[in-house]
């Protein structure tokens, strides 16, 4: 886009701002790389397993008798 304003400017005000765009683009990108960079550094020393116990997992206990009732067995009696 810049490349196309800046075909069509001929003022060297406008030169001057499309240069200093692209250097803010220039240098955001690289910002954003290397804050990139960083997160993925940060990422790979997170991986700490050291923390984590296994422990065998018990089993709930069986249930008293279990009986198959209606919904309506209380209103019958």
């Amino acid at each position: 886009m810049l490349d196309r304003v800046e075909t069509i400017s001929v003022d060297t005000d406008i030169a001057d701002l499309i240069d200093d765009a692209r250097n803010q683009v220039k240098r955001s990108v690289e910002a954003l790389e290397e804050r990139k960079r960083e997160r993925d550094e940060e990422a790979e020393d997170d991986t700490d397993w050291t923390h984590i116990v296994t422990q065998k997992k018990e089993e709930a206990p069986p249930s008293a008798a279990t009986t198959n009732r209606s919904v309506f067995e209380d209103v019958d009696k």
